[in-house]
């Protein structure tokens, strides 16, 4: 699976995940790292293969902040 960071419609960073994650243990783990990141994003995408798992998007000051507390689960 890959976790696909976010500016605007483009891509701006990119992180492995696992194997054998479940999609919502995938989810947790891209909102996680989402929250680490030092640079601007307003969105994330989890796709295993080819099949999208999640979108998201998120506004304001601290989107990394604002897309971890959508992905607590």
């Amino acid at each position: 699976m890959r976790c696909y960071f976010l500016r605007g419609s483009h891509i701006v960073g990119v992180e492995m995940l696992p194997r054998g994650l479940s999609d919502p243990d995938a989810i947790a783990r891209a909102y996680t790292l989402s929250a680490k990141r030092t640079a601007r994003i307003d969105g994330l995408e989890v796709w295993d293969s080819t099949r999208l798992v999640t979108r998201r998007r998120a506004s304001g000051a601290d989107e990394a902040a604002t897309l971890a507390r959508l992905g607590a689960i």
